[in-house]
């Protein structure tokens, strides 16, 4: 039994959520320590990526439609993912004008622009880049026109309508018939792609939304657009979690604790997004979706398999002129990294709660999920169990690392260290902050140079 997998066989009297690991992270955990003594420590394996890449163009290949796949950038800030994206032959979506000025000096050849809010200066440097810029609002379509705009342009599309006849709530994008509008003004300059932004991960989510914006496109095109692209966005699910089961029973777990048929198994009770009334529990679960069966290419091939129109998605896409776009970030950079902490001190809070501070704040480990539901790695060996919380080196009450109670296999020794597995993807940098001047993380490329 290696080292990364024994703790799990020590206790079960918490729901566990014991982590795929990649073979290079089995590894790492059975090699040499870290040449790190900087806390929190990053590390990154870009080579991951290819590997995903291929996951996600087998069934695009498979029913030979044309299609192309962005790095969404925003994913992960450091530049080595940009490099292996560029070296696979990817285009880059950017959010920002850090990233687009970035991506370009590192020798990124097609760049797209999708952030929501964009500055003049940012659609000057996209139109001296001629990089492609993805259209949010009317304030921005009316910006773009008064600067003689000379990049490709698309629109992004909101407000899908679904199957059951309702319709998709978002912030983000032009709704149907604001994108009539636009096409049909004389004043609108060539859109050459449409973009949805959709804020699930569900594979009728997507089919929706292709039939609207074949419907949009074709409408478009006949007015004189010469549009060739649909960018159904990101959301491709991955699989964070080994076990159903374990995720299943999580989740049954504190809804028994909120109810309170048994001891609290998140800080003070915390719901993630359920909240018990008059013992019945309401909202729904506030996190990702982390066990997942149907992932990457599978998830690709079900939208298109799907029935659409007269036939399916892929026979629809194959006799139509449209470009059918990805823009994975989580789903490329699943497995390409760690986040390693080091034990700062340990304690018991006022209510007898075991506390143990690491060396990071709370923000590092943290997207838009209410909790990252899986359990660390702990760098040390032992046997007396013990349940803690962890928590962060913020001057916040709120600075918990992770919500829920995690058991290691002993109490660690100040100095020691965990590890938190499959953090490139938005749980590192999305919301990551340096409050009170603490340095940003170390990072580090594997394989680890001597």
């Amino acid at each position: 039994m290696s080292s990364a997998e024994r703790v799990y066989h020590l206790n079960r009297s918490l729901p566990r959520l014991e982590p795929i690991l990649h073979p290079w992270m089995v590894k790492l955990l059975e090699g040499k320590p870290l040449p790190s003594s900087s806390s929190p420590f990053q590390l990154w394996n870009p080579a991951v990526m290819a590997e995903n890449l291929d996951l996600l163009r087998e069934p695009l290949r498979l029913h030979q439609i044309s299609y192309k796949i962005l790095y969404s950038r925003k994913a992960n800030h450091d530049e080595c993912f940009v490099k292996q994206a560029r070296n696979l032959g990817l285009a880059v979506e950017n959010a920002s004008l850090g990233e687009l000025r970035s991506s370009a000096a590192l020798g990124v050849q097609e760049l797209v622009l999708s952030t929501s809010g964009k500055s003049r200066e940012l659609i000057e440097v996209a139109g001296a880049l001629r990089a492609t810029v993805v259209i949010d609002n009317l304030d921005e379509l009316q910006l773009i026109t008064s600067l003689s705009h000379s990049s490709p342009l698309w629109l992004r599309v909101g407000g899908v309508r679904q199957e059951n006849g309702e319709t998709h709530q978002t912030r983000f994008g032009l709704h149907r018939e604001e994108i009539r509008a636009v096409l049909r003004s004389a004043e609108t300059p060539p859109i050459s792609g449409l973009h949805v932004h959709i804020a699930d991960y569900a594979v009728s989510s997507r089919v929706s939304a292709l039939r609207m914006l074949f419907e949009l496109a074709d409408e478009g095109r006949s007015l004189g657009h010469p549009i060739t692209h649909l960018d159904l966005g990101g959301g491709i699910p991955i699989c964070y979690l080994k076990d159903r089961e374990e995720y299943q029973l999580f989740e049954g777990e504190l809804r028994r604790a909120l109810l309170g048929l048994r001891d609290e198994i998140t800080f003070q009770n915390h719901g993630l997004g359920l909240i018990a009334v008059n013992g019945e529990i309401h909202g729904s679960p506030g996190w990702y979706p982390f066990y997942r069966e149907q992932v990457k290419g599978d998830f690709i091939g079900e939208i298109l398999n799907s029935p659409l129109g007269s036939g399916t998605v892929s026979e629809t896409l194959r006799r139509s002129p449209y470009t059918v776009v990805f823009e994975p970030g989580r789903a490329l950079l699943d497995q390409c990294g760690a986040t390693f902490a080091r034990v700062s001190f340990r304690k018991q809070d006022t209510a007898g709660r075991r506390i143990v501070g690491l060396e990071m704040n709370g923000t590092q480990l943290r997207a838009s999920s209410a909790e990252f539901l899986l359990d660390p790695i702990p760098l040390f060996q032992g046997s007396d169990p013990v349940e803690v919380y962890l928590v962060g080196n913020y001057c916040l009450e709120q600075d918990l690392i992770l919500k829920r109670r995690i058991l290691l296999p002993r109490l660690p020794e100040c100095g020691e260290w965990v590890m938190f597995p499959n953090t490139a993807g938005y749980v590192s940098h999305l919301f990551s902050t340096t409050g009170h001047l603490f340095p940003k993380p170390e990072t580090g490329i594997y394989p680890i140079k001597e």
